[in-house]
């Protein structure tokens, strides 16, 4: 009898299962109505909420993409209004994306506040701008084409930062002290305002990850957005035991 050997899933790819908001993933602690966000790109191209907070603007229609699935881009930011702008003491911004565009400016990824944005710096880099500070740069120099996952956590007196090159497996962490705290939201949570990235996926939350918790976050990226469960009917039908094996590995 010949032997067949499945395949087993890639972490690091569009998962293809149903999306969903996990309030037992650590980032989700600091989503709550109308304070943060988590976000996806569909199939229909827009950019919709998985926690229910805020409604989005228009977004640009994008070819699926090979490695991360749907995904949206936008002339001038994809908006999440009707937020809350209490003030706050901790911020967690993450995504996954692909970067179609570096000018050599500053380029906005995701932003709930000006001063407080996760961006491009023109030597490529990925920077937390934090309440007027020079950016924070992160060990990685983006590159045009690539999809990544990114997250940066600050807390006021530090920003973590963590981004993985979705087509290497290859992990950067850098963690770095921060002194002058955090602005209040604004009341919009966007992405993409520098038109730098196709994004398939974002979030927005206001507790603190520290670097331990964004490297294990990191070995997972998609599990925040499309949560792991285990539906054993529909894996006996399509036969694949491996990845049966893999979701149990994960639970």
């Amino acid at each position: 009898m010949s032997r067949v050997i499945l395949p087993f899933s890639n972490p690091l790819s569009y998962p293809g299962r149903a999306p969903g908001f996990d309030p037992s993933h650590v980032a989700s602690r600091g989503i709550g109505p109308n304070r943060g966000i988590s976000a996806i790109a569909t199939f229909s191209n827009v950019m919709v909420s998985l926690s229910g907070s805020g409604t989005s603007a228009a977004s640009i229609a994008e070819p699926v993409d090979s490695l991360i699935g749907p995904v949206v881009g936008s002339a001038g930011g994809i908006n999440f209004t009707g937020q809350s702008t209490a003030s706050i003491s901790a911020k967690t911004l993450a995504g996954i994306f692909r970067v179609t565009s570096l000018t050599g400016s500053y380029q906005n990824l995701i932003q709930d506040n000006f001063a407080d944005a996760l961006l491009i710096q023109p030597a490529e880099n990925l920077s937390f701008y934090a309440s007027g500070d020079s950016p924070i740069p992160n060990p990685a120099a983006l590159v045009a084409g690539r999809a990544y996952f990114v997250a940066a956590s600050a807390s006021g007196t530090k920003i973590n930062c963590v981004v993985v090159d979705l087509a290497t497996g290859r992990i950067y962490l850098n963690s770095v002290s921060e002194g002058t705290g955090l602005n209040a939201p604004s009341g919009t949570i966007e992405f993409d305002n520098g038109s730098a990235a196709s994004f398939a996926a974002g979030m927005v939350g206001y507790n603190y990850l520290s670097l331990q918790q964004l490297q294990q976050w990191a070995q997972d990226p998609w599990s925040f957005w499309y949560p792991r469960t285990l539906d054993l009917s529909m894996m006996l039908k399509s036969g694949s035991i491996a990845d049966i094996l893999y979701a149990q590995a994960l639970l």
